[in-house]
């Protein structure tokens, strides 16, 4: 069972005060006496950027056995309803990054996830001695995740225990250690394309993207690490990402490859050492990075050299899971604004979406982070593309489509604070409708509101606002 709390309630279950009582749309007026700060915000939209291409997840969530066991099976479809369609306040996710066991040594027991049970069996368990049964508990979620409609992509964070150096899938004896050995390579490249050829046609699975390596260069794979990993130096990794290419096309296998889900943005000589490859262009069809450990600078460097090779580029992994209540929620809102205005990514992909919920006798319900995605996904939607908003004190971005202007806007700040939107250049702006969360507000949608060329509002302290404006034509 589900805390499925409606968009137009707040958390509590009560309707939202009127206008007046609220004062959230302001007059010039009224601003006189006001002690607020008041912070511009200009929308800009003849310079475009990236067309947003969605939302997804990248998970272990099948492979944390726990806590998906304690719900039932409807339970488990009101959970896939709830990621990847807009009903019932869905976040409409269209991506979905399905984690697949490489496999550790059975006599091992320290791997703290695992499918079924504590131990990574994976499924080529012995050289060309694959396993197939068992894999259960790893497949409901990329089944309902395809049902409706999401784009899918397998990855991999480890070679089988038996291809690697240390002997452990959870990675080498010395940190920064290549721990796939330098003889497997091309077995782990028909490994993989003997598994997701298993997977589209015996388990009707059809992935789009494949990625054969995860934070490779991180350096923090060793074998008493809880989970699955591998460090890969860029040499090595030039060698995979070839060898994958040749045995997908011989396999007749119509698959993209991704890479090289760089743990940080800073890994920069990493990215131009596999780039300097003719190769590795040519097999790499969509460059991704992960969101951990990142600065803008570098962030714009990756925006710069996906641009520079005409590739589309993913955040495809980044989740919280120390935080909780607003501080996390504004965390999230915070790394998409940063993914989206300076990675200039079309996609924004979490890790876990668990961390978006609270569990309670085998029920979920859902944390302002939850909310906090939804602010972004639910919106952007078809294409919409991003447009200059110039906010120098406040977090703000600004999409487009052909009907609508989209804000995105939020506070870290312990004050209620005033937005000046300048709208100077739509014609024939509409009706406007507000969305907000809060510490007490789940997503509320707010009384619509005429906008003006330039409109004031209040953005409370630690909260996040959605602005959906709608207008006739650009001036």
């Amino acid at each position: 069972m589900f805390d499925l709390a409606k968009m137009g309630r707040s958390s509590r279950g009560k309707k939202f005060p009127g206008v007046a009582m609220l004062g959230w749309l302001l007059s010039g007026a009224s601003l006189g006496n006001s002690p607020r700060e008041i912070h511009s915000v200009e929308i800009l939209p003849e310079r475009t950027y990236q067309t947003i291409e969605g939302f997804g997840q990248g998970n272990m969530d099948q492979a944390n056995v726990p806590w998906f066991t304690e719900l039932s099976k409807a339970d488990r479809e009101k959970l896939l309803d709830e990621l990847y369609t807009l009903n019932q306040g869905g976040l409409g996710l269209n991506i979905c990054r399905t984690y697949i066991w490489g496999g550790d040594d059975p006599s091992h027991e320290h791997m703290w996830r695992g499918p079924g049970s504590q131990k990574c069996i994976g499924f080529e368990i012995s050289p060309g001695e694959f396993v197939w049964e068992g894999h259960d508990s790893s497949l409901w979620h990329p089944r309902g995740a395809q049902e409706r409609g999401a784009t899918m992509v397998a990855f991999w964070n480890s070679p089988p225990y038996w291809m690697t150096v240390s002997g452990c899938s959870s990675g080498s004896k010395e940190k920064f250690q290549n721990n796939l050995r330098d003889d497997m390579v091309e077995a782990f490249a028909r490994h993989m394309a003997t598994v997701l050829k298993h997977y589209m046609e015996t388990w009707k699975i059809h992935f789009q993207y494949v990625s054969p390596i995860n934070e490779p260069e991180a350096g923090y794979w060793t074998v008493d690490s809880g989970q699955e990993g591998c460090n890969v130096d860029a040499p090595q990794a030039i060698r995979i990402f070839k060898a994958l290419r040749r045995e997908l096309d011989r396999q007749g296998i119509q698959i993209k490859i991704q890479g090289p889900e760089a743990a940080m943005s800073r890994s920069l000589d990493y990215l131009d050492q596999l780039l300097s490859d003719p190769g590795v262009v040519d097999a790499m069809d969509v460059l991704t990075c992960h969101q951990y450990w990142v600065d803008d600078q570098s962030m714009r460097a990756w925006a710069q050299r996906a641009e520079d090779l005409r590739k589309p580029l993913w955040m495809s992994e980044w989740g919280d899971w120390t935080l909780v209540g607003m501080p996390q929620a504004l965390n999230y809102a915070q790394c998409i604004e940063q993914a989206h205005r300076h990675m200039r990514t079309g996609v924004w992909c979490m890790w876990e979406p668990k961390f978006l919920y609270d569990q309670k006798d085998g029920q979920l319900f859902r944390r302002p982070s939850f909310y906090a995605v939804a602010h972004f996904s639910r919106f952007l939607r078809d294409g919409v593309r991003m447009v200059e908003c110039i906010s120098p004190t406040v977090r703000a971005n600004a999409y487009l489509n052909d009907e609508e202007l989209i804000v995105v806007c939020f506070s870290q700040r312990t004050e209620d604070v005033i937005l000046r939107l300048d709208l100077s250049r739509f014609k024939g702006l509409g009706s406007m409708r507000t969305y907000r969360t809060s510490e007490k507000e789940n997503m509320v949608e707010l009384p619509p509101a005429r906008a003006r060329k330039r409109t004031d509002l209040l953005l409370p302290a630690q909260s996040i606002q959605t602005l959906v404006i709608p207008y006739k034509e650009l001036r």
